[in-house]
């Protein structure tokens, strides 16, 4: 039984002087709602396919950036003027929650899809329907910016990208609302039709947040969809980590200068 976490422990991927371990809290699984034992199963996998995603991921960098999970800064650099290695470490912070899950999503979306049952172009896209995905991406966003006041939360903006960008079902909505499949309520008079370019839907949902974060947002988008376009997707470089960093960067200083007034002054 493990009774000491070490320091540098990734939340459940635990780095001991003996060798790693995974642990999957139980009660982590048991909050989430499910319908049935299969369900819950399928959950449990998901998180266990997580953590084996932060081993996989870290054990195939070809520089060590590992050491960026000290909850420590690397310097003491200031928001405005973040350093290089700063900037390093807030982008590893992201990537490292990011690549995990995204891997976990492969997996699971592998093994789905591969099964009798997985029929998406069955799906209706009644509002009913995908109004819960874009309910999830909205939390993640909130959460990224309302979790801490004076900075931005990187592991819901990280689980953010990779729902949006990984999970099957999300990127079947992004597909579908691309492909004008949507069907949407018609003002309140109690009926649906199908959506239209006039509606300007914009899936990602980032178009909802404060305008000032759009543009740090879709960078980030660009970066990380460009990253899961290569073959080793989740092999990442110092630069590219820097890049990350320096759009988050960017939405903490946003953030500072609205929650300050800064630039809200007609």
């Amino acid at each position: 039984m493990i009774k000491d976490f070490p320091e540098e422990s990734t939340l459940e991927y635990i780095h001991g002087e003996k060798g790693y371990a995974i642990l999957v809290r139980r009660e982590l699984v048991a909050e989430i709602p499910y319908q049935s034992y299969k369900d819950l199963s399928y959950r449990f996998a998901h998180f266990l396919w997580h953590e084996f995603g932060h081993f996989y991921a870290i054990n195939s960098e070809t520089e060590d950036f590992h050491h960026y999970t000290d909850p420590g800064l690397a310097d003491d650099s200031g928001v405005i003027n973040m350093s290089s290695e700063r900037k390093k470490q807030e982008g590893y912070w992201l990537w490292n929650e990011f690549i995990a899950e995204c891997i976990a999503n492969h997996v699971s979306f592998t093994h789905r899809s591969s099964t009798k049952y997985y029929h998406p172009e069955k799906i209706d896209w009644y509002p009913d329907f995908w109004d819960p995905i874009t309910g999830r991406l909205l939390d993640f966003l909130e959460g990224a910016f309302s979790y801490y006041p004076y900075t931005v939360d990187e592991y819901s903006l990280a689980h953010y990208f990779a729902y949006l960008l990984t999970d099957d079902l999300c990127c079947l909505y992004v597909d579908a609302a691309r492909s004008l499949k949507l069907k949407i309520w018609d003002n309140g008079a109690g009926t649906v039709r199908q959506i239209v370019p006039e509606d300007g839907f914009e899936p990602s949902c980032i178009t909802d947040m404060s305008g000032e974060f759009h543009g740090p947002l879709w960078k980030l988008h660009g970066i990380l969809s460009r990253q899961l376009k290569k073959e080793r997707f989740w092999e990442i470089d110092a630069d590219t980590l820097e890049t990350i960093g320096d759009s988050i960067a960017d939405l903490i200083v946003l953030k500072v200068k609205m929650l300050s007034g800064i630039g809200n002054q007609g």
